[in-house]
């Protein structure tokens, strides 16, 4: 089960933020007041990332891609690959999971927090796609990548269904991990 505690990592080496305040994986964005609030996918376009990772950012990827030169790192949609692969992983072992969790409380809230990082895991995905897509839309001017990027981001493709769930929370109140309300 230790696949849903590399979604973090991996996402916060795709899309670098030095310092904790400026990004916060779990909520999508930075302190309003001192960064950029929500992160969008022009933010992934525009996103650096962990120096010495060898992950190749969108820009760069995007530049290489277009002249037909050898990736050299691991490109976005390889990112997005593992954040999907992971997550389905994690899903897959809920499924399995959770009918024999009985009246464990405990169990059950845990294997709901490995469905919600899983999803969160798919977002990024999904995220990460459509700023690729969108990134060469924005050179090409082809609509096949616009479409592409707009279809990304069906709710059902993020979440697996309809209705997300919201994250549970022992305390039955907003978290605030850093000292601001989310």
């Amino acid at each position: 089960m230790d696949c849903c505690s590399r979604v973090f990592p991996e996402i916060t080496k795709f899309f670098w933020g030095d310092i904790d305040l400026r990004w916060l994986p779990e909520a999508c964005l930075s302190h309003p007041r001192f960064h950029k609030g929500f992160y969008t996918v022009q933010h992934f376009i525009e996103g650096g990332t962990m120096p010495a990772s060898g992950i190749l950012n969108i820009v760069e990827w995007r530049q290489k891609l277009l002249a037909s030169e050898p990736m050299n790192g691991v490109t976005p949609l390889e990112v997005a690959d593992t954040l999907a692969s992971t997550a389905a992983t994690a899903l897959a072992a809920v499924r399995d999971l959770m009918p024999r969790v009985g009246g464990n409380d405990e169990l059950k809230a845990t294997l709901q927090d490995i469905t919600a990082m899983a999803h969160l895991g798919n977002y990024y995905a999904e995220k990460i796609r459509g700023a690729t897509q969108l990134a060469l839309f924005d050179k090409t001017g082809k609509p096949d990548q616009r479409r592409r990027r707009c279809a990304t981001f069906s709710l059902p493709s993020i979440t697996g269904s309809a209705t997300p769930r919201p994250i549970r929370s022992n305390t039955g109140s907003r978290c605030s991990t850093i000292g601001w309300g989310l």
